[in-house]
């Protein structure tokens, strides 16, 4: 048979000899060894999630992966909601997406599961159904022992076992955060319990483990019958459902009333900003995992609906998704279009662009998003995406090489991107902060103010995706000649070296972030311009030179802070 090592992903594996000091991995001796394809995909995806750095080196955040022995997306998750204070409902989310899901065969197929389950579905997407049904079922555990969980599970077509598993998955990512100085578990201290409280306990788990004995010296001369169907909906309870739960006792065993109220609390998004930042965070473990719409998608029927990711084009949402079965949410209504006249653009421009971000694509006949997430098109890409390449006005942006987004109104592009920029690099800089043990919980709270902010930006924009014809001819290339460049760097301040980009030619501003490098771009003249700092009119020659002199004036305006760049960012986000 095919040896483990050649079937599994490596990104972990890899990181742990890394970590470990452990030499060039593609030099090291495996009795099996991988494919070499294998070991540099797996060394790109650790580049891309930013566990190492172009000299294949450990970041900061790599060497704090290589500590948590969980997948990279999943590993990044806790980190991220830790430190935007979302680590309780991060933690749930983890562990829902971490186990074999919870929908059998007939969650789908059987018209009463499904209206049962309605209160459950969300319309962003599959991770939150999971949360939202993990909730349901920790309130009905909240209620008491008398509450049968066990047919509410039957009735909405899940697999009760799975929700079990996910608790003591989301103990041991606690314990795990614990060891790393990351999170201090507070369930471990059960000291703060009154003496009254202790007696009940006490006397329940004296119950319980009764209960436990006298059900395996049942079990042991019981006989065992095999059944037609152990997912048949009655709704007579039968004779399986008067039995004791023996799972349920040993989930009672481990958690108390109180610590059932604290998973239930910390499985619940309070607010739309809570939600919201579930997903950034969820979008910073998984990306590049994305998905965009196919052109034609409206056009087609629901079950016909194709997608396109980086390295797999026309790929299916699974028929057991949300997606799957509602696709129709993810299209652009009429509403939502914006006809711009003056645009040349083929592609329609709608300030309601949306991608998937997804967990896995399932390899069978056909290929099938799992677990995907909606989220608005151009500020997830220009939050997450590795590579952004744009043109010298900022009407054209391509990320990572696959993906353009075009702009009807290039200032409001510049000034998107500008923000992008900011975020980004706030997030680093506090990342940083966390990892070094220390934090600054105001700023945190901003920044997540901030990004939903950002997040719910009102600009038109068209998007499509590339070619590989349109990827050869999308960039001027390198010129070889050394580039002047003066005046401040808006995008990065003196963090960054500016240089020419050695591999699609114009002016890297920024580790990610590329200015004037595609092609195809007409002369652009620029009207005089008026500063909105110091209301002088000035004679520009392209957006860089404006937004130059931008934070000139804004940090003589605001004696070196950027509040007034920030607050003229707010007027035009």
């Amino acid at each position: 048979s095919t040896p483990e090592l050649q079937k599994v992903p490596l990104d972990a594996l890899l990181l742990q000899m890394v970590a470990m000091g452990l030499p060039n991995a593609r030099l090291f001796p495996f009795i099996e060894p991988p494919q070499p394809e294998n070991i540099e995909n797996a060394i790109e995806s650790l580049k891309q999630h930013g566990a190492l750095t172009k000299e294949e080196r450990l970041t900061p955040i790599g060497k704090m992966l290589s500590q948590l022995p969980v997948d990279i997306p999943l590993g990044k998750m806790l980190i991220m909601g830790s430190l935007f204070d979302q680590l309780e409902p991060v933690l749930s989310l983890a562990c829902v997406l971490s186990v074999q899901t919870p929908f059998t065969n007939k969650a789908y197929k059987d018209t009463e599961c499904e209206r049962a389950r309605m209160d459950l579905e969300s319309d962003h997407g599959d991770p939150i159904i999971l949360l939202n049904a993990f909730k349901q079922w920790l309130e009905l555990k909240s209620n008491g022992q008398n509450t049968n969980t066990r047919q509410w599970c039957k009735r909405r077509g899940f697999e009760e076992q799975r929700f079990y598993e996910m608790t003591k998955l989301r103990r041991q990512f606690k314990d795990l955060l614990d060891e790393c100085g990351l999170v201090k578990n507070e369930e471990k201290n059960m000291d703060d319990m009154t003496s009254a409280e202790r007696a009940l306990r006490h006397g329940e788990l004296k119950l319980l483990r009764g209960m436990k004995k006298i059900h395996k010296e049942e079990d042991s001369r019981k006989r065992k019958v095999l059944k037609k169907d152990m997912w048949e909906i009655d709704d007579n309870l039968d004779a399986e459902d008067d039995l004791v739960d023996i799972r349920d006792i040993d989930f009672r065993l481990r958690h108390n009333q109180r610590q059932v109220k604290q998973l239930l609390k910390g499985s619940t998004a309070i607010s739309y900003k809570d939600l919201m930042m579930l997903k950034i965070i969820l979008s910073s473990g998984l990306y590049p995992h994305i998905a965009i719409s196919d052109e034609f998608n409206s056009c087609k029927t629901t079950k016909e609906h194709l997608f396109h990711t980086e390295g797999k084009p026309f790929v299916s949402l699974h028929p057991m998704s949300y997606f799957g079965n509602h696709s129709d949410v993810l299209q652009l209504t009429e509403s939502e279009i914006i006809y711009v006249p003056e645009f040349k653009g083929k592609n329609t421009v709608s300030s309601k662009h949306q991608i998937l971000i997804y967990m896995s694509l399932l390899e069978t006949t056909k290929a099938y998003i799992m677990n995907s997430l909606r989220m608005p098109g151009a500020q997830t890409l220009l939050l997450f995406s590795r590579n952004i390449c744009t043109n010298r006005n900022f009407s054209q942006i391509i990320c990572d090489s696959w993906l353009q987004l075009e702009f009807p109104l290039p200032e409001a592009a510049e000034n998107l991107i500008l923000k992008a920029t900011k975020l980004r690099n706030t997030w680093d800089n506090l990342l940083k902060l966390k990892l070094e043990g220390r934090s600054n919980r105001k700023s945190e709270h901003q920044l997540s103010v901030d990004m939903v902010q950002f997040m719910n930006a009102e600009i038109g924009y068209s998007m499509k995706r590339l070619l590989a014809a349109d990827q050869k001819v999308m960039y001027v290339g390198p010129s070889g000649e050394h580039i002047s460049f003066t005046g401040p760097n808006p995008f990065c301040g003196d963090n960054w070296q500016v240089c020419e980009d050695d591999k699609y030619g114009g002016i890297r501003l920024a580790p990610y972030l590329t200015y004037d490098c595609l092609t195809g771009q007409s002369l652009v003249v620029y009207d005089p311009w008026i500063c909105p700092f110091c209301n002088s009119t000035i004679e520009v020659t392209s957006a860089l030179e404006k937004l130059q002199h931008r934070q000139v004036c804004d940090s003589q305006t605001t004696s070196g802070t950027a509040e007034g760049m920030y607050n003229y960012l707010q007027v035009l986000l």
